[in-house]
Order: C-alpha cells, then structure tokens, then sequence
C-alpha cells in the first residue's frame, strides 16, 4: 500500500518505508524489503515532481518480490497518479 501526501512548501519529495512484523518476524527480511524498495524509488527519484510524501507499506508478499518487481510497482503508481515530470 502507497499513500501520498501532497506538501507543495518541500523542495523535493520524501520517502518513508514502514514494515510490520506481520510480513516477517526477522528483522533481516525485513531490512531486506526496505533496502529494495529504496533502491527501487532511487532508479526513479530525479524525475519525481518535488512537493510530495510517500509513505509505503508493503504486504506479506513483498518478500517474494525482486527489485525489478518494486521498480515496476513504484513507475505504475507514479504514472497512475501523475507525479512524474
């Protein structure tokens, strides 16, 4: 799940990954999860309209999924939502 959260006084936009023990009790997969999803918002973080907050929470599938499986998620949302420049 992705929320974002329109902040028009910031100068870029920020991220904010967030992980239950729900999708992993070990601490590992879980910093696992969130170093790919970084990754992923990396590939895509200069063409990002500035002024915006992220926050995601992946589900209990997340751990089964691949950088370029993040990296696809993330541009979906992004063209879905229209926050690319």
């Amino acid at each position: 799940m992705i929320r974002v959260l329109e902040k028009k006084e910031l100068e870029s936009s920020l991220f904010t990954v967030v992980i239950a023990k729900k999708v992993s009790k070990k601490a590992t997969d879980r910093n696992l999860i969130k170093r790919r999803i970084y990754n992923a918002i990396r590939f895509y973080l200069r063409t990002i309209k500035p002024g915006f907050m992220f926050l995601i929470m992946p589900q209990n599938e997340s751990l089964k999924t691949n950088l370029e499986g993040f990296k696809k998620e993330i541009n979906e949302m992004l063209i879905k939502n229209n926050l690319l420049n």
